[in-house]
């Protein structure tokens, strides 16, 4: 019986299931992504008014920030070299904390 609550231990946590991750339960988790909701609300402001600037740029922040795209994957879907696109992630970022902090 030891062996076998250790084995089943070992697989749970093991990182193919999951083993690094830690559970939250669905309550915890609205309360968490309310507290974020007005950070999102302002970030997606400034997103908006990004597209009027460089809608490439805007396009890749949507990606990144709100799709969880990687930097590698964000390219391809732009259409762009990943060089191209951390040049623009670098520009679309320093714009973004400029227009927060004057926010």
């Amino acid at each position: 019986m030891r062996r076998i609550l250790v084995d089943r231990a070992r697989a749970r946590q093991s990182l193919k299931a999951g083993g690094g991750r830690t559970r939250v339960d669905f309550e915890s988790g609205l309360a968490v992504a309310s507290e974020r909701a007005e950070e999102l609300l302002e970030i997606d402001a400034v997103v908006h008014r990004l597209t009027t600037v460089d809608a490439q740029a805007a396009q890749l922040v949507q990606l990144r920030y709100f799709g969880g795209c990687t930097m590698n994957e964000a390219a391809e879907l732009l259409g762009m070299s990943l060089r191209s696109a951390d040049r623009l992630w670098a520009c679309a970022k320093a714009w973004l904390l400029k227009e927060l902090q004057s926010d």
